[in-house]
């Protein structure tokens, strides 16, 4: 795909107020076919489901929005995928940037074993914020955007691990 085709490309997908478009999708893993040609946009803003049987490829697909299906080396896509406005199907993509802005919880949380504090801020402190009362506020905001500061705001030290089903899912949300 040539650049100019590209960017007509990108400014469609912006102007209907897609936040994320798959286009004619296809994944495999080695030889077997995973997804066949799967095509639709997602709104910015609305709240979308994926519905399948278990085993039919829904995380595959959205693996695909953030590239993580790239650290199995059987794996491979064809197709697009535009998120805002941008193809990050190809090689030019900061996949370390894209995942910053296309986070993933799984089903199964999965919190660092440190305290609820620190699985907050990894994210920032990895990308070099040092100063404690920015982490704090971060710390906050993030937990309070998840819907878990009330319950956890006296016990930030706490091990992470310590926390219930629920509260952990919602504390791997607070730390995308």
């Amino acid at each position: 795909m040539n650049s100019k085709s590209k960017k007509t490309k990108k400014n469609k997908n912006q102007k209907n107020g897609n936040k994320i478009v798959l286009s004619n999708l296809s994944f495999y893993y080695g030889d077997k076919l995973i997804i066949e040609n799967v095509s639709f946009p997602v709104r910015k803003n609305a709240i979308t489901s994926i519905i399948g049987s278990s085993g039919c490829g829904k995380t595959t697909l959205l693996k695909t929005v953030n590239r993580l299906y790239e650290e199995n080396p059987l794996a491979r896509m064809t197709g697009s995928v535009f998120f805002d406005g941008e193809d990050i199907s190809g090689g030019e993509v900061d996949v370390i940037l894209l995942r910053k802005r296309a986070g993933m919880v799984f089903q199964k949380p999965n919190p660092f074993p440190g305290s609820i504090y620190d699985n907050v801020i990894f994210g920032p402190r990895l990308y070099g914020v040092k100063d404690k009362e920015q982490l704090d506020e971060i710390c906050e905001r993030s937990l309070k955007q998840a819907a878990l500061w009330d319950e956890v705001k006296d016990r930030l030290r706490m091990k992470a691990l310590n926390l219930s089903g629920g509260q952990q899912q919602r504390l791997c949300i607070a730390r995308t």
